[in-house]
């Protein structure tokens, strides 16, 4: 079954997250529905100021001629931020929160299946520890941009490639 990916936005920024004024530079809202109509996004506005938009799409995707997870059911999933610290402040519902994810069909994961990709996560995950100077290249396919947080001072800069096969 296919990934739908639900974003929740208000009209301006706040503390938490972009409004989406600043998302799409533009306070016309017919302009935004054309955007979105023209990338075959579904969309509704909730009230004047507030926009939820949604799309589908597969869990998993073809890489290097093998089938690769690749998606974001679990970061961007409601419960993902119904836990995070500063729920509160927020003040977000399930319903309200900025981003949720569910199945194609809009029939919302179980917590078993929430559950149990968080657990593949970090039973698949690889610590590297890194010294001043170390530089490391990874491929984000693969990795899913995939990062511990960090605390101090770092420099932290990205660069993106294509791998083109050697021609012959």
């Amino acid at each position: 079954r296919d990934l739908r990916y639900i974003r929740r936005m208000q009209r301006t920024d706040c503390r938490f997250e972009v409004g989406w004024q600043t998302s799409f530079a533009t306070s016309d809202k017919s302009e935004i529905g054309r955007y979105l109509d023209s990338r075959n996004i579904n969309y509704r506005w909730k009230d004047e100021d507030y926009l939820e938009y949604w799309f589908n799409t597969p869990v998993f995707r073809e890489y290097r001629g093998e089938p690769v997870w690749f998606n974001q059911l679990s970061e961007c999933n409601a419960d993902f931020w119904m836990y995070h610290p500063s729920i509160g402040e927020m003040g977000y519902t399930r319903e309200t929160c900025q981003s949720d994810t569910a199945y194609g069909d809009g029939e919302p994961f179980p917590k078993a299946v929430r559950t149990m990709v968080r657990a593949a996560i970090w039973q698949t995950t690889e610590l590297v520890v890194m010294e001043p100077g170390d530089v490391i290249v990874l491929d984000n396919k693969l990795v899913q941009h995939g990062r511990m947080a960090y605390q101090g001072n770092r420099r932290h800069l990205a660069a993106l490639a294509m791998h083109a096969p050697a021609a012959g």
